[in-house]
């Protein structure tokens, strides 16, 4: 098995119709690996090959790269000929599977997948869909009779920008590569423990925060992660509202020195006092905290109230419910109140009620 691919090979790629893709089409019956990934072959949906080739060539052409633009109008000059609509649609996707491999997409995904040691011993392939939003983009596992497949489901302006393209690629399959990694410990079928939808909604927020700020820091020295914009901190402080500063920094320190567990991530998700167990160590393996202070940071690191009822909460509103009325009603209560401090969901029904019913042009009655 080898660790990536080849010099002068590109991974197999075949086009799918999203009928077979959401299928999942079963391995090669001889099992063998396809040439240029380290076991997995890239089986495209129909249109997230046409879509990502399109947005490659774009941004050769904004290179200056016109050549590879008459070259490709060429070779689908031939497909306008075919006799058949699926004769067509066949040769087109030949056209632009070569072309996907010269424009440097399927070598992105080859090189993604060797840079983590689980996916890459243990995908059988790698199925891309096209995601019209940044909302539909994701990375999942999906099980194979030989072993697991990797879905992915991303934008096609990805392909026009080769850097992006890896970073985001790396990040994805880091969160894969630990689901597939024994000693993260997730178990299939995971739900989250909470017993409301608000309770389980801020503890996959919570997770989600810490996870990404640890893979974006394993990641960060080979480079994958400096072209993220993501502020990994003030994520992990929004999710974690209430929680001291020094121990949030100490959190992203002690996630930037090794891998936690499943476990750990959702300890702390569910209860913040836990944070401290990610702060232990920092990437130097020196404490980050000393032990008076992990007790003391644990002992601050409570459940936020709401500052108006002050009452502990998960079910926060937002800045934008409180209309001006709503927060001059709020005012009479609690003057000192500003909507950016936060207030739960309660109590933005129960002002909403007070202040009245809405009228057209935005007022209330």
């Amino acid at each position: 098995m080898s660790s990536g691919p080849a010099e002068g090979q590109s991974p197999a790629v075949v086009s799918l119709s999203r009928r077979a893709l959401l299928a999942l089409a079963v391995p090669p019956s001889d099992g063998k690996p396809a040439a240029g990934l380290p076991r997995a072959a890239v089986d495209w949906e129909a249109a997230a090959l046409d879509a990502a080739v399109f947005a490659a060539l774009r941004a050769a052409a904004r290179a200056g790269d016109t050549l590879i633009h008459m070259q490709y109008a060429a070779a689908m000059e031939d497909a306008y000929g075919a006799g058949t609509a699926l004769a067509r649609r066949l040769h087109a996707d030949t056209v632009n599977a070569a072309f996907a491999a010269r424009l440097g997409l399927c070598g992105a995904i080859a090189e993604a997948l060797a840079m983590h040691p689980h996916v890459a011993a243990r995908t059988l392939r790698v199925f891309v869909e096209l995601a019209r939003t940044a909302g539909e983009e994701d990375a999942n596992l999906r099980d194979l009779p030989g072993g697991p497949a990797v879905l992915l489901a991303l934008r096609p302006e990805l392909f026009g920008d080769l850097p992006a393209l890896r970073v985001r690629l790396a990040h994805e399959l880091a969160h894969l590569n630990d689901l597939l990694d024994p000693a993260f410990g997730r178990v299939p079928g995971f739900d989250w423990p909470g017993p409301t939808r608000a309770e389980k909604a801020l503890q996959r927020d919570r997770y989600r925060a810490l996870w990404c700020c640890s893979v974006d820091a394993r990641l960060r020295p080979a480079g994958a992660a400096g072209a993220r914009s993501v502020d990994r901190r003030a994520a992990i402080a929004a999710a974690f509202r209430g929680v001291p500063a020094r121990l949030v920094d100490a959190v992203v320190s002690g996630l930037a020195a090794g891998v936690p567990t499943h476990a750990l991530l959702l300890a702390a998700a569910e209860e913040p006092r836990a944070l401290v167990e990610l702060a232990r160590r920092g990437p130097d393996g020196a404490p980050v905290l000393a032990p008076a202070e992990a007790a003391a940071l644990a002992g601050a690191a409570r459940r936020p109230a709401c500052a108006l009822c002050g009452f502990p909460t998960v079910a926060w509103s937002r800045p934008v419910d409180w209309t001006p009325v709503m927060v001059a009603t709020a005012h009479k209560r609690s003057p000192a109140w500003d909507p950016a401090q936060g207030a739960c969901d309660r109590c933005r029904e129960c002002f909403e009620l007070r202040a009245g019913p809405a009228l057209p042009n935005g007022g209330r009655a």
